[in-house]
């Protein structure tokens, strides 16, 4: 459905687009001078991570309770929204690692495990609790996974 984005991307929009009871939704807004920015090299890496990171403190700073965790938030709030937005910028990140292959989106409880895993573990690597080999690793997983359904 997405062809201009890889595995990863693909699979984070359609997810996005599908709220927990399966009614189909619209993606978040896209703000105004929004980028995803090239990852050619382990240096554009370390890069996007530093972009992760501010946004993820301006988020904290900005929804001190949904951060904390003392709060559940709801599907397409504007926490989840920028949240999905800081997420968006690994898409480049896995295709750089990965190549960009295009895959049919296909949901299964074993896909959902890896692409779940792997978000946690994103949010793990912008707060400095695992290191970018670590989420390699976890993202290996699910690209391995993926590449299941070419």
């Amino acid at each position: 459905m997405f062809s201009m984005y890889g595995i990863f991307g693909n699979y984070l929009l359609n997810t996005e687009m599908r709220s927990i009871s399966g009614i189909v939704r619209g993606l978040p807004p896209i703000p105004h001078g929004y980028t995803l920015w090239n990852v050619n090299s382990d240096r554009d890496v370390n890069n996007v991570l530093n972009m992760m990171k501010i946004r993820n403190s301006e988020i904290d700073m900005k929804y001190p309770e949904e951060s904390s965790g003392k709060v559940v938030t709801l599907e397409g709030s504007s926490y989840d929204d920028e949240c999905f937005l800081v997420i968006l910028w690994f898409t480049n990140i896995f295709d750089y690692w990965f190549g960009k292959k295009q895959v049919k989106y296909i949901t299964n409880p074993s896909m959902d495990a890896c692409f779940d895993d792997l978000l946690m573990n994103i949010w793990n690597w912008i707060r400095n609790e695992i290191s970018t080999k670590a989420l390699r690793n976890v993202a290996k997983d699910f690209y391995n996974e993926a590449i299941k359904y070419v």
